[in-house]
């Protein structure tokens, strides 16, 4: 017997909660993870992915295409846990490549900067795996430039109040420094940490898309 999320009738859908609306599919709404796999799959194609390493971009669609196929066969949890692991895959396309780049310093407004970009979910501070090499990165240059000190800054989108924000862009930015210590044994004292709150969005805050953005950790400062 179908289970109650998978029955359908024109027009109306029984036992939605919790559910999310998937384009392009037969049936309208799905668990959430099912959407978020389809989501990333299609992030990736929109950030040329599947140009940059068309063989990974591949598998990843595919076990998102299995992940529904699975699901729309009622074996849910199965169906759920294979869009997990596609999102995972969606998420971390091409990562090799981009570790394999050498990172070096630049020049920005007067300061010496390395690259690094990491975003966070809302009002979180945990360092999503899929920005592990990014990390990565910035770890084999402080171990190529043991001379190198580094100041990483968190930043907040606009949501919440002043002095909050404030703490958990210091958070932020304390996490990624934790990261590297961790994973990477770069010693603690060489990475200094700084939060500015919502005081430096660098995109609108008006749009989930721009809040994402500003939920950031964002180019550490060679000192």
């Amino acid at each position: 017997m179908l289970s109650i999320c998978c029955i359908f009738m024109p027009g109306i859908l029984i036992g939605c909660a919790g559910l999310e609306h998937v384009p392009k599919r037969p049936v309208m709404y799905f668990h959430k993870e099912m959407a978020a796999a389809d989501r990333a799959v299609e992030t990736a194609r929109e950030a040329g992915k599947d140009k940059e390493c068309p063989e990974e971009f591949k598998a990843a669609e595919k076990m998102k295409n299995d992940a529904f196929d699975i699901y729309l066969s009622c074996r849910t949890k199965e169906g759920i846990a294979t869009a997990n692991e596609a999102a995972r895959l969606a998420d971390a396309l091409c990562s090799r490549k981009q570790a394999e780049q050498p990172l070096k310093h630049t020049m920005k407004q007067g300061k010496k900067t390395v690259s690094l970009r990491v975003e966070f979910d809302f009002d979180k501070s945990d360092v999503k795996p899929k920005y592990h090499d990014d990390i990565a990165r910035v770890a084999a240059y402080m171990k190529m430039h043991p001379e190198a000190k580094i100041t990483i800054e968190g930043h907040a989108d606009i949501i919440g109040g002043k002095i909050y924000n404030q703490k958990l862009s210091e958070r932020r930015a304390e996490s990624v420094r934790k990261y590297m210590v961790e994973k990477f044994g770069v010693d603690a004292s060489r990475i200094a940490t700084k939060g500015y709150g919502k005081s430096r969005p660098i995109a609108d805050n008006n749009t989930e898309e721009g809040r994402q953005k500003n939920r950031r950790v964002v180019e550490a400062t060679v000192r």
